[in-house]
């Protein structure tokens, strides 16, 4: 990788971290998309990089929230067990699939949540 692409890279990566880190959301519609067409990264180290980006961000942000005991204990199980299991089999089915196919998938998950994500935006946050 080339310097200026370092700075690139690295200011594109500041940017996201920013907004994650400001809106507690991990943010992966933006980042998958910047991996895939900006670094040209496939889409199964894509989304790998982009799972191992979001381990890092939800470790730092549960120890922000674990000061303060700012969630709920049952949740946090139940949604972590299935969350793990459901990473692990995706994991392992990723060399399955061919990459056309996961770019596909990926963009219709994207374009699918997208409308929720903005009508919750709107209706949560009326001002």
């Amino acid at each position: 990788m080339k310097p200026h692409s370092q700075v690139l890279y690295g200011g594109i990566g500041l940017v996201i971290g920013i907004v994650t880190g400001a809106s507690g959301l991990f943010l992966a519609f933006l980042r998958i998309p910047v991996l895939i067409n900006v670094l040209r990264t496939g889409p199964r180290y894509a989304v790998g990089t982009n799972n191992a980006i979001s381990v890092l961000t939800a470790i730092f942000g549960f120890l922000g929230h674990a000061v303060n005991m700012n969630f709920d204990v049952s949740v946090l199980a139940v949604m972590g067990t299935s969350g793990m299991i459901g990473s692990f089999i995706g994991a392992k089915q990723t060399g399955r699939v061919s990459p056309v196919t996961m770019r596909l998938v990926i963009a219709i998950l994207l374009a699918a949540s997208m409308p929720i994500i903005v009508m919750r935006i709107f209706s949560e946050y009326p001002n």
